[in-house]
């Protein structure tokens, strides 16, 4: 018997496990989130958008578990309005009750139009959610979409990094002050505010490492872009979310020394493959030249009612 019943803070490290089982579940696929991607939000990006204004987590989220407690599905809200849903393969029967749970917590009313919309993601391959959702009447986006990308890191030569005159290579293990990353952070992805204190609550997830935050800085401490890296060890697996660059010293192949040192760093912690998220051809092109190839597509599908 299939029991549903709403998020409570205390199931936060439950839901990472349950994502990362999922990843072998689902043969290393992405048709549900990486773990990475689930404490990036609930440690960093909740925290900030609540600020804002939006729902708290315990309102946009909902579990799906067996008798004895096991998570087999979730629903939960990024941003406004959207949904993604993490599923246990074996139980994708309850999937159409997962989407009606959605429409009723999640979809926005647009008080000109009077009506609701909602936006739930799928993946290209996933022809099963591709029919559900055809079914509940929604229309999938040829316009928006975001490329999953990833590189086996076993026996691969990275090449070194390189910078421009008078730029550096730092972990935040170094002492950089965390204020100025925040910052910076703020100006690059100007949807959210950063407070130092949102941001050291990243030290909650056993997935944040310090040695594996990276940034780049000018001589005189500038921190001109930056780079931050999740590590499942359980996995042997790593995420890079978010990559950053100042507007002023962009075009100088900061970003990139910053992917290739990190990698280097993956490959001395024994990671076996790391993964990244593009949403523009031209994010896309970048994260290329590092060595990453795109396994998937992930587009969001819209409903109004």
């Amino acid at each position: 018997m299939i029991k549903s019943r709403k998020y409570i803070k205390e199931d936060a490290i439950k839901v990472c496990e349950f994502l990362g089982k999922l990843y072998q579940l689902n043969n290393k696929s992405q048709h549900s989130w990486l773990p990475f991607r689930w404490d990036y939000m609930v440690y960093l990006l909740t925290p900030a958008f609540t600020l804002g204004g939006y729902k708290k987590l315990e309102d946009t989220t909902f579990l799906w578990e067996t008798e004895e407690g096991e998570i087999i599905g979730m629903i939960n809200s990024e941003e406004p309005k959207q949904a993604h849903i993490q599923i246990h393969p074996n139980f994708r029967y309850i999937e159409e009750e997962m989407i009606s749970w959605a429409e009723n917590n999640i979809a926005l009313l647009d008080n000109d139009k009077n009506i609701k919309s909602i936006i739930i993601w799928a993946t290209d391959d996933d022809y099963y959610r591709h029919k559900l959702l055809e079914k509940c009447v929604y229309k999938r986006s040829v316009e928006y979409y975001e490329y999953q990308l990833c590189q086996n890191l076993n026996n691969k030569v990275i090449p070194e990094p390189k910078l421009p005159e008078g730029y550096s290579i730092h972990s935040l293990e170094e002492g950089i002050d965390i204020l100025k990353r925040c910052e910076l952070e703020g100006k690059v992805f100007t949807r959210y505010s950063l407070p130092e204190e949102i941001y050291l609550n990243l030290k909650k997830s056993s997935l944040y490492r310090f040695n594996l935050d990276l940034v780049t800085m000018l001589g005189d401490g500038t921190i001109t872009s930056f780079c931050t890296i999740w590590y499942d060890e359980m996995n042997h697996i790593a995420k890079f979310e978010p990559v950053g660059t100042h507007p002023d010293h962009r075009k100088k192949g900061l970003g990139s020394a910053m992917l290739l040192d990190g990698l280097k760093r993956l490959k001395n912690l024994g990671v076996e493959t790391a993964y990244v998220d593009a949403g523009s051809e031209d994010n896309l092109n970048f994260y290329r030249s590092a060595g990453f190839n795109p396994i998937n597509i992930n587009r969001p599908w819209y409903k109004e009612f």
